[in-house]
């Protein structure tokens, strides 16, 4: 019996069946479990095949490895025979462990393919050529019937927008989905979802139900108006039937569909949806309803650009919130409060008179007098409208449109809202879990949770600077200085590859990357009028090469990195037309809300031109680009030559003397190796001279506690994490944060709200310290070397005040936990390191001071039994080199043994 056996199967990195792949080689993965100690694959085989019966034929009809000798369990891609559109392929795999033993196979997994050429789509846009945004949402249904006699085999249901659209059958949802098909560069290409809808079907006669709403393509994104990409929403659907005889039959979207105006009566994602329930026709999205009043769907103009799969997890409700209060705040008005700083929408709960309006406003503050806190909107409206049908208790929940919110003011409800009469519903886009943290603080417990709910609020279908006013635009700078933590705290994979798709198609002839993806012409007017060009910005653009790279390091993803290269390649000739003997102009939007400290902005574009060439180099030679490696790293070395003769004196000091022209300089490899330490050195003096307090904006905060740490100033970055004055982290939770803030100021006890143009309270860029809390504090770390997590870095810091820390990555390789405390003199750390996955552990104190399991690892428990490799003692502690397996260290623990 093999000692491993594989489970968690992934198809595109998704562990459920993906619907609707139109890539013809999908990568395959698994995970590998088994109890013992330094457990390893040495082999697998894996068999994918039209139908589960044909899995058992040795060799399976669409593809067979056979025995393959590897380590490998992700990123595999199919290699077999020619996929079909709209088909379900069945896949298994089986494994050998280190001793050659087979393991049994897996559970049957599966994924289904879309549309992959052009003529695979029979239908046509259709919608209501009369629409004008913001306007009643067209409604749209077609009768058809299923032949008498036949069974049905399978059916997929393929579908999409110009807007937005929720689609029925026979009265129920096809699919869970919010906003679909969510925000693409429309002017390149626009996204389908793919539904199994066999379940939904009977027999004889059956009816597609749609609602089309404006969403990202004909309504307001930001305060620059409406219609940014077109004019009219409409909708593409295609019903695919197969009978169990192989008959065909297709239900498309063409000139024989009726169309009407439904009850909503208008609808836009930022200033909100306004329902009135006395104009809902009751069943018209069933097969019984009478439409001979409705007129035909007008065939609208075919659309340009291409119709692409959609790859990442729908926009969906992940969360249900009841409101912690409700009060009255005079004029009829009722103030509830969620308790957290959310995003989404609510369900309202009522009765009335036929007639009677429900106003519903929705703002993240209040102010000191406890009134709705809405400057910060700006043009945002953030407000639905209900109307009552008057016919007993009513329900009602917007469908296109989404608020950032943590406070509800309710208008003209009938008697007195109880904390149940409404409902938050949490809506993002549903990528999984990954990771979590504990300590003994609570304060950067809370830390750690408002990171994520400011991630959860701003990924909505694209990466977002906020939620709540009249912006939620994809600034590039934010997503690329929070991608490390994105990829912590989830599975960002697919989310982060679909939004390379749109950087890719909105990159500019010249290379430049705009400074918001997907981009919006209108922008760029918008932009100019504060003096910025709106493209090719540093810092922003470099978020080309910088997330995908981080999608290697953290999944190994070297189809994402395939393509972008060409991409990269164009933004790293943009750079190199813009600098001069390797140094860039000063230009951009510099380190972005920075307190009181400004950071030279070509020292800024200088430092991120000679990082992309030092990653470019790595990636490259990630993709045995040899001659492109060298030249890179060529480039990077003039880049830092430059960089150091024009910034970097003698003593170490570097023009502008912040703290993120340090942290820049040794992040990214232009420190000179004997400056190192004294730059460091004056990077603590300046956060000293401040009292413990940072001064970073956006793009330092990320780089600031990792180089602190990295350099011998451990205990000073857990000072400034732990900080509790302004400006730090914890300062907006001492005053109730719930969630990341835009700026370190945003609200202060001396100066109460700050700039109401640009004031958001659920921002991600400053929760970039989130990837130091797991790389640092938590010790889970991945060795770029080998990506993936596959070799994992094991070092708990403890640091601060803070005496314990418990966590786990859910790597793509299987679970990785730590667990860590000092007590009773001793630090016991608790690790369990999956199958097929080798640590480097790092621990303090010397070698023969250490026990694992009550064990002195000089015994021969840890060499025979659990797996070590090898242990090396230090001057600043112990390494050891360990296989798969949970292993409990102790250590006799004193001031001198902390991390420095």
């Amino acid at each position: 019996m093999s000692a491993i056996r594989p489970t968690q199967l992934t198809v595109e990195y998704e562990t459920s069946p993906p619907l609707g792949l139109d890539t013809p080689r999908p990568v395959l993965g698994w995970q590998s479990v088994g109890e013992g100690y330094g457990l390893v694959q040495r082999g697998y085989r894996i068999s994918v095949a039209s139908n589960p019966e044909r899995l058992t034929e040795s060799p399976a009809d669409m593809w067979d490895t056979g025995y393959v000798e590897s380590d490998r369990s992700s990123g595999i891609a199919y290699r077999g025979k020619p996929l079909e559109s709209g088909t379900r392929y069945y896949w298994r795999v089986r494994v050998w462990d280190g001793d050659r033993c087979a393991s049994g196979w897996s559970a049957v997994h599966s994924w289904t393919t879309g549309l992959f050429r052009g003529e695979d789509w029979q239908a046509s846009w259709i919608g209501n050529k009369a629409y004008a945004h913001p306007g009643p949402a067209p409604l749209l249904r077609k009768l058809f019937y299923l032949d008498d006699g036949r069974s049905v085999e399978s059916a997929f249901l393929f579908a999409t927008a110009l807007g937005v659209y929720r689609i029925r059958i026979n009265g129920k949802d096809a699919g869970d989905g919010r906003l679909t098909p969510g925000w693409s560069d429309y002017r390149s290409h626009v996204r389908y979802q793919t539904y199994d809808v066999k379940h939904l079907l009977q027999e004889d006669a059956n009816a597609i139900g749609a609602t089309l709403g404006s969403g990202w393509y004909a309504g307001h994104i930001a305060s620059f108006g409406s219609g940014h990409y077109g004019n009219t929403p409409a909708l593409l659907a295609q019903l695919v039937i197969r009978y169990s005889d192989g008959k065909l039959l297709r239900i498309v979207t063409d000139e024989t569909w009726k169309a009407a105006d439904g009850p909503i009566r208008e609808a836009d994602l930022i200033h909100g949806e306004t329902y009135d329930a006395r104009l809902l026709q009751a069943g018209w999205d069933g097969p019984e309803f009478e439409d001979r009043h409705w007129n035909n769907a007008d065939v609208l103009p075919a659309y340009s650009g291409t119709l692409k799969a959609d790859i990442q997890p729908p926009n969906r409700i992940t969360e249900d919130i009841i409101p912690v209060s409700v009060k009255k705040a005079g004029d009829g008005r009722y103030i509830f409060d969620m308790g957290q700083n959310m995003v989404g929408h609510v369900l309202l709960k009522t009765k009335g008179p036929a007639g009677a309006r429900i106003q519903l406003r929705f703002a993240e503050m209040l102010t000191g007098s406890g009134e709705f806190y809405t400057d910060n909107l700006r043009a945002a409206k953030q407000t639905d409208v209900y109307i009552l049908r008057g016919e007993g208790e009513e329900r009602y929940e917007p469908s296109f449109t989404i608020h950032g919110f943590r406070y509800v003011e309710m208008t003209g409800y009938s008697g007195t809202p109880q904390l149940d009469s409404i409902l938050g519903r949490v809506v993002h886009s549903d990528m999984r879990r990954t990771a979590e943290i504990e300590t003994s603080d609570p304060y950067v417990n809370k830390l750690a949770a408002n990171i994520i709910w400011g991630q959860r609020g701003n990924f909505v279908s694209v990466p977002t600077d906020c939620p709540q006013r009249d912006e939620r635009l994809g600034w590039t700078g934010d997503v690329q200085i929070f991608a490390r933590t994105a990829s912590y705290n989830m599975l960002t994979r697919n989310f982060y590859k679909s939004w390379l798709e749109d950087l890719r198609a909105c990159q500019m002839s010249s290379g430049a990357i705009p400074d918001v993806v997907p981009d919006v012409d209108a922008f760029h007017d918008w932009v100019r009028t504060i003096g910025m060009k709106g493209h090719g910005t540093a810092g922003w653009g470099d978020a080309a090469v910088i997330v995908p790279w981080t999608m290697y390091l953290v999944y190994g993803d070297r189809t994402t990195l395939c393509e972008s290269y060409d991409s990269m390649t164009k933004w790293m000739e943009y750079l190199a037309a813009n600098s001069v003997n390797g140094l860039r102009p000063e230009e951009g939007y510099g380190d972005w809300l920075s307190v009181r400290a400004n950071t030279p902005r070509d020292v800024l574009a200088t430092a991120y031109y000679a990082y992309c060439a030092k990653v470019m180099g790595n990636i490259a030679a990630a993709l045995d680009r040899t001659e492109d490696r060298d030249r890179y790293s060529r480039l990077f070395g003039e880049i830092s030559a430059a960089f150091a003769d024009a910034y970097i004196s003698p003593d170490g000091k570097i023009k502008g003397d912040t703290q993120t022209a340090y942290v820049l300089a040794l992040t990214m490899g232009l420190a000179p190796e004997n400056l190192r330490q004294r730059m460091a050195g004056h990077l603590a003096a300046d956060i000293i001279s401040r009292g413990t307090h940072l001064s970073t904006g956006f793009l330092g905060v990320g780089y600031l506690l990792p180089v602190l740490s990295e350099h011998g100033h451990h205990e000073l970055a857990c000072r400034v994490l732990q900080q509790m004055d302004y400006p730090s982290w914890l300062y907006s939770i001492k005053h109730g944060a719930t969630t990341i803030w835009e700026r370190w100021d945003g609200w202060t006890e001396e100066a109460g709200f700050q700039d109401e143009r640009m004031n958001s309270f659920n921002h991600y860029s400053l929760g970039s310290v989130g990837e130091w809390l797991y790389r640092y504090l938590l010790g889970i770390d991945l060795v770029e070397s080998d990506p993936a997590f596959r070799t994992v870095r094991i070092q708990p810091r403890p640091g601060g005040t803070i005496t314990r820390a418990s966590g786990v990555f859910r790597s793509i390789h299987g679970d990785i936990s730590v667990e860590w405390c000092i007590r009773e003199g001793r630090f016991e750390c608790s690790l369990r390191i999956p199958v097929n996955v080798n640590a480097t552990v790092h621990l303090p104190g010397r070698l023969e001071d250490i026990s694992e399991s009550g064990y002195s690892i000089l015994r021969s428990r840890m060499s025979e039994v659990s797996g070590m490799l090898c242990a090396e003692s230090e001057q600043a502690g112990t390494t050891l080199r360990i296989g798969s397996g949970s292993y409990f260290f102790c250590v006799p623990w004193n001031e001198c043994s902390a991390p420095r």
